[in-house]
């Protein structure tokens, strides 16, 4: 059996995948790693991870405990050659991103039922914006993370 984080992470990943078509922007195909490493040249096609990233635990009354499990959810792709091109191509996984967080946004994990969506932040804990310039920069690769926080009780 998985742990509480991994079983909230993919169950987001499966929300994700479960969309009905035309939800997002463009089709998506989310899973669920630990090590959200890929080649360069498998960045050419898009990709969407759900990484497990930790727990908060805190009392919730003074014989129950509730823990905020917090999850990354990844949206990555390399650029194309055409600088000309690279503020639309920028643009449209950012508009990916905010379309994931819309679709998370107070939904029910069916995979993890007792998990309550809590928030979600563009960034992320140490990450400090959307996109990472780094990645852009050195990469062409565009690379933005939400942080989506999921609450249990119990």
């Amino acid at each position: 059996m998985a742990s509480t984080l991994a079983q909230i992470a993919q169950a987001v990943a499966d929300e994700l995948n479960a969309a009905a078509e035309g939800t997002f922007a463009e089709p998506i195909a989310a899973v669920r790693s630990w090590r959200p490493e890929y080649r360069l040249a498998e960045l050419a096609e898009l990709h969407v991870t759900v990484v497990p990233r930790s727990g908060e635990p805190a009392a919730a009354t003074r014989g129950a405990e509730q823990t905020d499990w917090l999850v990354h959810v990844g949206v990555q792709k390399r650029l194309g050659d055409d600088a000309a091109a690279e503020t639309a191509e920028v643009d449209a996984v950012m508009e990916l991103a905010e379309q994931v967080a819309a679709y998370l946004r107070h939904r029910p994990l069916p995979g993890a039922p007792t998990a309550h969506w809590l928030r979600t932040t563009y960034g992320g804990a140490g990450v400090e914006t959307i996109a990472d310039a780094e990645h852009l920069g050195q990469l062409r690769c565009v690379t933005a993370v939400l942080a989506v926080t999921y609450r249990t009780v119990g």
